[in-house]
């Protein structure tokens, strides 16, 4: 269900096609205007996620960005922000519900990369490489900031953060078989899917989902571990079991959330490890982008989360 963005190395001049030419040289043109682009957004509720903390201790920071994938695709302006790479791998994508996904994708995660470093580099300016996995990452020379990208048919994700390595998943909560429970669910997590109606177990088993999507990208397993070996408490938001050697000792956290774009209903979970952290605590900030109108938000939140009270700050436009 989770997919990344993998974008190819720049040819050179010589061996690009005509069609290729043409969109590097708008790339160019938009530069200058695309380093000034700037996509409208909200921010939304705020707590502290982790150990407790003093109010004034300095804590680290997670910026979860939430986008509306049709309203992110159909702006043209925002593609200038974009590099010449991306727009080529971008154009050769046929199937247009995948290329507005990754196209949202890209878009939020270079709006919340320059955030994240107070706009000292604008969203144009990020240079972003495919490692040897294909999965994006930041090159070499330019600030390394962790972040993890999701996308669901509405909705796109981004978690970001300077000092502590995130994963985030977003699903649209479908109707869900026992076939499919069983297939990706481990017997302790059945037996909490069993006490309930086939609507509420579609639910539970979509925020399990994420949960084990956010994780096994977190500790860089992602499909290459089988789901139904890992298991989750509902309860209490906490990793039960895993066959994985890589989180023995590791302090991972987990926040969930309800996601509504439109009448779809979404879940959202991020992984967060404060394994190697000064501070066991953060601040969790929500960003959602604003609508065209700049009137309200595209995406409204209805839960911080279901197990436990939010603690809003306002919305604050920027």
């Amino acid at each position: 269900m989770q997919c990344e963005y993998n974008e190819q190395p720049a040819s050179s001049e010589e061996n690009t096609s005509v069609a290729e030419l043409k969109c590097l040289a708008r790339a160019r043109e938009n530069g200058a205007r695309g380093a000034r682009q700037r996509i409208n957004y909200i921010k939304g509720w705020r707590k502290t996620v982790g150990a407790a903390a003093h109010e004034t201790a300095e804590r680290d920071r997670i910026e979860v960005w939430l986008g509306p994938v049709q309203a992110l695709a159909t702006d043209g302006s925002y593609r200038e922000i974009l590099s010449a790479n991306e727009l080529l791998a971008l154009d050769q994508i046929k199937l247009p519900v995948l290329r507005n996904r990754k196209l949202a994708g890209r878009l939020l995660l270079r709006t919340a990369l320059s955030h994240a470093v107070n706009g000292r580099i604008s969203p144009h300016e990020w240079r972003i490489r495919p490692d040897a996995n294909g999965r994006p990452v930041i090159a070499t020379g330019m600030p390394q900031i962790n972040f993890s990208i999701s996308y669901a048919e509405p909705v796109a994700v981004v978690a970001v953060s300077e000092k502590l390595p995130v994963g985030i998943d977003v699903e649209t909560v479908e109707d869900t078989t026992e076939d499919m429970i069983a297939a990706f669910c481990c017997s302790c997590e059945q037996s909490q899917l069993d006490t309930g109606p086939p609507s509420q177990n579609s639910r539970e088993f979509i925020r399990l989902w994420t949960l084990k999507e956010a994780y096994t990208k977190l500790v860089g397993l992602g499909h290459g571990i089988e789901f139904d070996s890992i298991g989750f408490s509902l309860d209490s938001l906490h990793l039960l079991h895993s066959t994985s050697a890589r989180i023995k000792d590791r302090n991972i956290h987990f926040e969930t959330m309800w996601v509504t774009s439109g009448r779809t209903l979404n879940h959202v979970s991020i992984a967060i490890d404060f394994s190697s952290a000064a501070r066991g605590s953060a601040d969790l900030q929500i960003m959602s982008i604003a609508s065209a109108d700049e009137s309200a938000p595209a995406i409204h939140i209805p839960n911080v989360n279901v197990f436990g009270p939010a603690n809003p700050r306002g919305m604050d436009r920027q």
